[in-house]
């Protein structure tokens, strides 16, 4: 057992979690956990105002199911919503970008939009043309 030597200097509140989020990704629940970044940056050519989403067919690989029992059942297809994020090479070009945690498995991703008549809308996203 180790204990905690009371004369030793304050832990950099920082370091200790990212030491717990280390643990937690190597030995914890979030070992079996894979990060999916999607971004995207429109063209030049693109002048119309538009939301843009991530239609997501993921299904988790079997041996994950042990895991994650049915209690965290995912979606075999959703869309998610894309957010505006400050692109860090050029402040003047538009980026939008979005990030999921899903136990590993197999994924295919597919950039849709939506014009940007309403908030409200019930138009369904299209897919982007290829340009």
């Amino acid at each position: 057992m180790l204990l905690k030597d009371r004369s030793a200097p304050p832990v950099n509140r920082e370091l200790e979690d990212d030491m717990k989020l280390w643990y937690n990704r190597a030995f914890g629940p979030l070992r079996n956990i894979m990060t999916m970044r999607f971004r995207f940056s429109p063209g030049s050519s693109v002048k119309m105002q538009a939301r843009y989403f991530v239609e997501l067919s993921y299904e988790p690989f079997p041996e994950m199911e042990e895991e994650f029992p049915t209690g965290t059942k995912f979606a075999k297809t959703e869309i998610f919503e894309m957010f505006e994020q400050a692109d860090e090479d050029d402040p003047n070009r538009k980026t939008w970008q979005l990030v999921l945690d899903r136990p590993y498995g197999d994924y295919k991703a597919i950039c849709k939009y939506k014009p940007k008549l309403s908030e409200n809308d019930d138009q369904h996203p299209e897919e982007l043309p290829n340009e």
